[in-house]
């Protein structure tokens, strides 16, 4: 018959096993702090980019120029009485190819629905109304929301 013996290593676990796990667990923590040192470097390279205030000014210029084109440009184009409503489209792409006269920021920041507004009173402190330059140009199918803007920034940027 045969016997089955069992070590006593096998039921006991040694003291270099402990070292092990406190080892480990050391290099997992310390990996665990390096990453994190890593994300936050990358995080404090990146939010300057995104809110830097040339990226705020433009922000507001394009969000302004484009309230301006929807709610005031076209629809006073649209209104204007020079053309009729069959050759809109004919109209509209000599527009698409050359743009639509330029407009100053002084122009838009002096229209009564811009006059006051806290956008206005920043662009007015970031930009020189006088030299910055908005030109808009439609785009097919010639609605107020089918356009693009073509802007020369004069700005402290």
């Amino acid at each position: 018959m045969k016997q089955k013996t069992i070590s006593a290593s096998n039921k006991t676990k040694s003291p270099s096993s402990k070292n092990h796990k406190n080892g480990s667990l050391s290099k997992k923590i310390s990996i665990i702090i390096i990453v994190s040192a890593m994300l936050l470097v990358v995080v404090a390279l990146i939010i300057p980019l995104i809110f830097s205030e040339e990226n705020l000014t433009k922000q507001k210029l394009d969000s302004m120029a484009e309230d301006y084109y929807k709610n005031h440009l076209y629809s006073d184009f649209i209104n204007s009485g020079k053309f009729d409503s069959e050759n809109l489209e004919e109209t509209m792409q000599i527009y698409a190819e050359r743009g639509f006269s330029h407009v100053f920021l002084r122009q838009i920041l002096l229209h009564e629905a811009y006059r006051d507004t806290e956008d206005a009173k920043f662009l007015r402190e970031a930009c020189d109304e006088n030299k910055t330059i908005i030109q808009f140009f439609p785009d097919a199918p010639y609605t107020k929301e089918s356009f693009h803007t073509k802007i020369t920034y004069s700005c402290n940027f």
